[in-house]
């Protein structure tokens, strides 16, 4: 598979070689076990910062990031107030601003997490599959 367009889009080394082992581009998507790649492609095709099309693809990365709330610990809080103030972005109840603050907090809870290599596997897997149920067909690249 030609792998020319996602290589100028600095796809990361790992998901080329994945990708040129596929039949297709549709087919690789539906494959796909990796949702944080997915994200990231979704990320560069997606719209400016407060278009509608970015406001869903946040919504879509928290269902993803919800799967993680079981290795949030002491964290798990302010996880939750992350994702709720992602839902109230989405539905125009809070400005960009707004949702970057809770952002930053959010990443410092992530840093604290306590998933193991196959927790993380399986947060992937089961993100990849939260990510078609949102964008059932690959973006344009």
């Amino acid at each position: 598979m030609n792998t020319e367009k996602i290589e100028k889009l600095n796809a990361c080394n790992d998901a080329v070689k994945w990708l040129q082992k596929q039949e297709s581009y549709e087919q690789a998507w539906q494959d796909c076990k990796r949702g944080d790649r997915m994200l990231w492609l979704l990320g560069k095709k997606a719209g400016p910062v407060d278009s509608q099309s970015r406001k869903d693809l946040a919504l879509c990365c928290c269902d993803e990031a919800e799967l993680s709330l079981p290795y949030a610990g002491k964290n798990k809080e302010v996880c939750e107030k992350t994702y709720r103030a992602i839902r109230d972005y989405h539905a125009g109840k809070l400005t960009v601003e707004d949702l970057r603050a809770a952002a930053d907090a959010a990443y410092v809870a992530y840093a604290g997490g306590t998933a193991g290599a196959a927790a993380r596997k399986k947060i992937l897997n089961e993100a990849a599959d939260i990510v078609r149920k949102h964008y059932p067909e690959p973006p344009e690249i």
